[in-house]
């Protein structure tokens, strides 16, 4: 009998010990098996051997690995599956080219990545005139004055020659597409799918689709709205640990708290800003005295469109994003202004001070209008600012300039941006 107890001891020690061991085996692998990540961005570099280098949209630079297992792929821009993807080699891969990297090791620094998916840069060159020529012909933009939620209908103000025009949008179809746009972004591409439940008096909203033959009406494919504010201002605090900075308006002596996000767009007014703006509103109003184009509204005949296409190409030697078009009003149109804007230096939160003057464009939060996600900031020496403003207000000024801020959203004009793949 004891010997029988002895035998079913030692049994039950030894399964105890295989499941032991089996235990830790398993988890030493699990634990060895490099973390799998998934990056996105824009590729940067590309090296003679076997290295990638792109900029994430989080802002990181990363380079990763790629090898003889190493599968890349291209689809097109607007594809949501990998069914229509292109075998193609590395020799494929573009700097320019969008890229989504999947199966790296952390970071991209261990694993050679599994699969390399890109979108070429030509493609979406080739998407963005598309989607500008379709919102240029198609495209409206307004303030909502009213809301149905029984009809689902939104009645916007849109600014034409004439002044401001009343137009009905019906969103009741099924098909319609909304979107609102990110407290601290205007790209289409960070705007989140929304519900027309969500929409409010006072939104700027822009709509793609067909007007009626006498623009009264609008029956939408996609509707895009969101909440904007502007503040002028001068800099009383800065919190570069939580990314903030108090204001206080010059005109209401209020104070704003003004959060700035990895999608804020921040610029440093030059010294000679205003004299360059001055000097372009002069070669502006030279040339329409000599028979040129000036700003022109989204409804108008095609002709007069292209006219206008031309002129600002021709004027600020670039095209128009999505979201821009000389729709500032004033002399020059808002894209030539705008161009100014984009091509300040770029700062951080670190780089402003005290003291220093601002404009301010962005999303006041729903429970709180005192503070602000910052859309775009301006900052620059105080007195340059006021001068700025001054300008934006004297007769001929760029009243409706908003460096920035598309003209169809609140008045000013931005370039395309980025689809993710």
């Amino acid at each position: 009998m004891k010997k029988l107890l002895l035998i079913i001891a030692l049994t039950i020690v030894s399964t105890l010990l295989t499941s032991v061991a089996y235990a830790q085996t398993n988890g030493d692998a699990s634990a060895a098996r490099p973390k799998q990540e998934q990056l996105i961005g824009e590729v940067t570099a590309i090296d003679a051997s076997s290295q990638v280098t792109i900029k994430t949209d989080a802002g990181k630079t990363v380079s990763f690995n790629t090898g003889d297992q190493t599968a890349y792929l291209r689809i097109a821009p607007g594809e949501k599956s990998l069914s229509n993807a292109a075998k193609i080699t590395r020799a494929d891969v573009k700097v320019g080219d969008r890229v989504w990297i999947r199966g790296t090791g952390a970071d991209g620094q261990a694993t050679p990545a599994r699969q390399v998916i890109i979108i070429s840069k030509e493609a979406l060159a080739q998407r963005d005139t598309r989607n500008q020529d379709d919102w240029r012909t198609r495209g409206i933009n307004g303030r909502i004055t009213a809301i149905n939620p029984q009809t689902k209908e939104i009645t916007i103000a849109a600014r034409s020659r004439q002044g401001l025009d009343t137009i009905v949008i019906n969103a009741s179809g099924s098909s319609v597409h909304l979107f609102r746009y990110a407290p601290d972004s205007l790209r289409r591409e960070d705007a989140q799918p929304s519900s027309f439940a969500t929409l409010k008096v006072g939104d700027q909203l822009r709509a793609l689709g067909d007007k009626s033959s006498d623009g009264t009406h609008f029956t939408p494919e996609e509707i895009i709205a969101g909440s904007f504010t502007r503040v002028n201002g001068t800099i009383t605090g800065v919190d570069t640990a939580k990314g903030e900075v108090t204001i206080k308006d010059d005109q209401s002596g209020k104070s704003f708290v003004v959060a700035v996000s990895k999608n804020s767009t921040l610029h440093r007014l030059p010294a000679d800003f205003v004299e360059r703006m001055t000097k372009l509103r002069e070669e502006a109003q030279q040339r329409r005295a000599a028979g040129g184009t000036g700003a022109q509204n989204n409804g108008q005949p095609g002709e007069a469109r292209n006219q206008r296409t031309s002129g600002n190409q021709e004027r600020t030697g670039s095209n128009q994003g999505e979201n821009g078009g000389a729709r500032g009003g004033g002399p020059g149109g808002g894209r030539g202004f705008q161009q100014l804007f984009e091509g300040m230096p770029a700062i951080t939160v670190a780089d402003l001070k005290k003291g220093d003057g601002v404009m301010i464009n962005g999303t006041p939060s729903a429970s709180d209008p005192s503070h602000i996600t910052a859309i775009t900031l301006t900052a620059g020496d105080a007195a340059i600012v006021k001068r700025l403003q001054q300008f934006q207000g004297r007769p001929g000024g760029q009243r409706n300039m908003s460096p920035g801020l598309p003209g169809d959203v609140v008045g000013g004009g931005t370039g395309g941006q980025p689809e993710r793949p």
